[in-house]
């Protein structure tokens, strides 16, 4: 897209840096191995102080952070029912499941645990599929960023959302090392 005016013109590229068919991967996979996974994830977040390090640098992402354990307790607790008897028990087990259907269906339940899932993954980087997916993205950053440069370009700003932030500023950290002397050094835009 180039836009232009009275004494100046700007060009800007998009370069898309695709994690979606990662995440494709992940919501094939068996439910309750995401669901499995995914709490695992949570719960070493919750063990190793991460939890308490997000609380106190921001209480709304703590909240954020403690949605999924909510409503995992609200759809099991149903299940509390199997104390009065048989059919208590059956009752609260379909209750228990028509909620975490729903919890899954229109609250996101499942992706929210696979994000946790992926920011676990880049956080102890022994993830090969990441890993390679983020030395893809330096290597697209910085191709992008030479080749701008040697047609005279200026600035190259890459823009990121949520947890793909933690990634792009990764591969932007791993392009910058590779940034050549006189060569702009490109930046980062942070979103949500």
């Amino acid at each position: 897209v180039t836009a232009r005016g009275a004494g100046w013109e700007a060009r800007t590229d998009f370069v898309v840096c695709d994690w979606s068919d990662l995440i494709i991967a992940i919501e094939k996979q068996n439910p309750v191995k995401r669901f499995i996974y995914g709490l695992a994830a949570l719960a070493s977040f919750a063990a190793n102080g991460t939890f308490l390090r997000y609380c106190r640098v921001s209480w709304r992402y703590g909240v954020f952070f403690l949605i999924p354990f909510i409503l995992i307790l609200c759809a099991l607790a149903p299940l509390a029912l199997a104390l009065l008897g048989w059919t208590a028990a059956l009752a609260g087990l379909l209750m228990s499941g028509i909620l975490m259907r729903l919890f899954t269906s229109r609250l996101y339940l499942a992706q929210t645990l696979d994000n946790w899932r992926f920011a676990r993954a880049a956080a102890l980087g022994r993830d090969v599929v990441i890993e390679d997916r983020i030395a893809q993205f330096t290597s697209a950053i910085s191709n992008r960023t030479a080749a701008f440069t040697s047609e005279g370009g200026g600035e190259t700003v890459f823009a990121a959302h949520s947890l793909g932030a933690h990634f792009a500023a990764m591969a932007l950290s791993g392009a910058l090392a590779e940034t050549k002397p006189g060569q702009p050094a490109p930046g980062l835009l942070m979103a949500g």
